[in-house]
């Protein structure tokens, strides 16, 4: 009989497949000006650290006994740290506002990689997270084709299908596609069944078109890709190729995405994009080594662009931003961050024997994620500040690199 799962560990699952998809539903606290709501997703959040704590008094947790990435969870703790205590060199204070900001969008992340550790080998766990995924993309996917099949006709703002404490439609595409590495893994690793991950992963590329979210179809061809190639199943991947030609016709030839995805569209977006990054490049030339402090692109928005709407506004690049905020002090642990899972995914899959093994399976299924996400980082401006989305990033990250520490059956 296998042991029962902590209750903390259902509180996690929860608070990263569906408290973004109900969030909406329950009304927030309301404590007046200058106090953050509190909803749901927080709420559940909360919730999750405390019955982890309980559970860890109760020693019904334990650390695993295979080597922590060490390297990684450094790296993630010192991008926290420094872009906690930036504030002290930066326009803005600790005030109830950023207080909250910080513990959501950087701290909380960090503790749910820290603590995620203890539920990795917990029995049933990865077949549990495959589960819960496809089930929250699937009700997410309905929910965007469903929003965009219902706004014909309306604004392209309200076309567009955004849901949850996902934030925005890029968020829901970028939460949707991540979402799809750790399918494939379950459905070629044989933890899910075969149909209802085909029909989830076609919900899913039907979803991100709901979204209209161009960095979010680019990502998702991507993510396909990568798997598909790397893990050399070219008949399926020809196969891919052609569905998705298929469906970039539909999606180009589409009255409201055509609009999207034409030429001029492009070219106005890339030059204004490409002068906020030049901007925010002079900023770090100017305080190259710690930057302008939390929220310094933001802040600072105005004194390159005189003539815009807003005064202040986002980098829309979470690399420019970081290097803009922190300089290289928070740039180079942030960039490692990425680089250091990529590298242990290469080395694992140069070193095993077997595509099909559990390592290159993991290994394929990390770079089919990471990749991507990178992509989608530089064109998304506020992706590192979606706790939902940077929780479950981590936690994915988490759950493969354990995965690649495990000595292979001979």
């Amino acid at each position: 009989m296998q042991p029962r799962k902590p209750w903390s560990y259902f509180f996690l699952i929860f608070s990263l497949y569906y408290a973004p998809v109900l969030n909406p539903f329950f009304p927030k606290t309301n404590f007046g000006a200058g106090i953050p709501d509190f909803g749901l997703l927080e709420l559940s959040l909360f919730l999750w650290v405390m019955f982890f704590l309980l559970d860890f008094t109760l020693k019904t947790l334990t650390i695993p006994k295979q080597n922590n990435p060490k390297l990684w969870l450094s790296s993630l703790g010192f991008y926290t740290l420094v872009v906690v205590i930036s504030v002290l060199w930066s326009q803005e204070s600790y005030n109830a506002a950023n207080i909250r900001d910080l513990f959501f969008t950087v701290f909380l992340p960090f503790m749910v990689v820290f603590l995620a550790r203890y539920y990795v080998f917990l029995p049933g766990v990865i077949t549990g997270l495959i589960w819960h995924a496809m089930f929250s993309c699937f009700l997410l996917s309905i929910i965007s084709i469903v929003h965009f099949s219902l706004h014909q006709g309306a604004t392209f703002n309200e076309l567009r299908a955004s849901f949850g404490g996902l934030g925005n439609p890029n968020g829901m595409a970028i939460f949707l596609v991540m979402n799809i590495p750790i399918i494939l893994y379950g459905l070629y690793k044989g933890l899910c069944n075969k149909k209802i991950a085909f029909l989830t992963l076609v919900s899913i590329a039907l979803g991100v078109c709901g979204t209209i979210s161009r960095k979010g179809f680019v990502t998702l061809g991507m993510s396909y890709f990568i798997f598909l190639f790397l893990s050399k199943r070219f008949k399926v991947l020809m196969l891919f190729i052609f569905l998705f030609a298929l469906l970039t016709t539909a999606v180009v030839g589409q009255r409201y995405m055509s609009k999207r995805y034409n030429r001029s569209s492009i070219n106005k977006e890339f030059t204004g994009k490409w002068n906020m990054a030049l901007a925010g490049i002079d900023m770090f030339i100017k305080k190259p080594l710690y930057g302008w402090g939390y929220k310094g692109y933001y802040n600072n928005f105005g004194r390159y662009f005189k003539y815009a709407v807003r005064r202040k506004y986002d980098a829309h690049n979470n690399y420019i931003t970081v290097l803009a905020n922190y300089g290289l002090l928070g740039f180079l642990p942030f960039l490692t961050i990425f680089i250091c899972p990529i590298f242990k995914a290469i080395k694992a899959m140069w070193l095993s024997q077997n595509l099909l093994s559990d390592q290159s399976l993991s290994a394929i299924a990390l770079l089919a994620m990471i990749v991507p996400f990178m992509c989608s980082a530089w064109f998304a401006g506020k992706l590192m500040y979606k706790p939902v989305i940077t929780s479950l990033f981590y936690v994915y990250i988490v759950l493969f690199l354990y995965k690649l520490s495990e000595p292979e059956p001979e």
